[in-house]
């Protein structure tokens, strides 16, 4: 599970990427938030990251990645 809880996210947008052969890639469109949210997704890949993009204010955020047994999240 993959959810990012925030303020001031004017322009920023936060997504979650997994390293494939040396190179980041976007997990996809369920996992970029441009505001509050979560989303399940599944990857093989042993790194992850969070990326932020964007211009204006410093984005405050918490963001959580948890693994998820049994179809719950944790």
């Amino acid at each position: 599970m993959f959810a990012v809880s925030g303020s001031n996210y004017q322009s920023s947008t936060v997504k979650l990427q997994h390293n494939i052969g040396g190179t980041w890639l976007d997990i996809g469109n369920d996992a970029t938030f441009t505001a509050n949210g979560a989303t399940l997704f599944t990857t093989s890949a042993n790194s992850l990251r969070v990326a932020v993009d964007g211009s204006g204010s410093t984005l405050a955020a918490v963001v959580e990645v948890q693994p998820v047994y049994e179809n719950k999240a944790l």
